[in-house]
């Protein structure tokens, strides 16, 4: 439903290399197959509700994309954690309130909690209603307390743009005219690539 157009990338690009981790490549296709089995598992195994508030903490591995691909599915508010930040989690997990929170270590090996938190937050109980997924997100904190943004997931993805009518997108470039500061980028999407001059400003006129 929400992630209808990835799903659909995935399998048309099933045997291009998605993403290597710890030197070992994964094919779109074991993202997709894992993607299906940590789906069935989340409700059936992991007892996870639709809607849930639900911390994923855990490094970019095969597991954790593949859950938060369930997650979303699952119309969970998703709050994503790093475990290599343990200062201040704590006080991130009381912001936030999670329901549940999954841990992915760095073998990719998963561990399901449940709390006693109940979150109250207005904007929760919105997405809840209208039974989208969602994204919490925290400030830095360096002016003091971490803030949490609640984001609607569906807004998010919705946000999708064709890899063909990105360089569209962007500022063109030309070679020796003072048009503000620029970084070449190379952005590589489901086996295809698209270089593409990033202005970091405005281009000067």
């Amino acid at each position: 439903m929400h992630i209808d157009f990835i799903l659909k990338e995935f399998e048309e690009h099933k045997n291009e290399t998605a993403i290597v981790w710890k030197d070992k490549t994964y094919t779109y296709n074991s993202l997709l197959e894992n993607y299906f089995h940590r789906k069935q598992k989340l409700t059936d195994e992991y007892k996870v509700l639709n809607g849930s508030v639900v911390a994923l903490e855990g490094d970019f591995t095969p597991n954790t994309i593949a859950l938060l691909l369930a997650l979303i599915e699952n119309n969970n508010i998703i709050v994503p954690l790093n475990y290599s930040f343990n200062l201040g989690k704590d006080e991130l997990i009381n912001i936030s309130q999670p329901e549940i929170i999954i841990k992915v270590n760095e073998d990719d090996e998963i561990n399901i909690e449940t709390t006693d938190l109940k979150p109250d937050n207005e904007l929760i109980k919105i997405l809840r209603e209208r039974n989208n997924p969602g994204l919490i997100l925290f400030s830095s904190g360096t002016s003091g307390k971490s803030k949490a943004a609640v984001h609607d997931f569906t807004k998010l993805l919705n946000k999708k743009l064709p890899i063909t009518v990105c360089v569209k997108k962007l500022y063109a470039f030309e070679t020796g005219k003072p048009s503000g500061a620029r970084r070449k980028s190379s952005v590589t999407q489901f086996g295809k690539t698209c270089t593409a001059l990033i202005a970091i400003r405005p281009p000067m006129e």
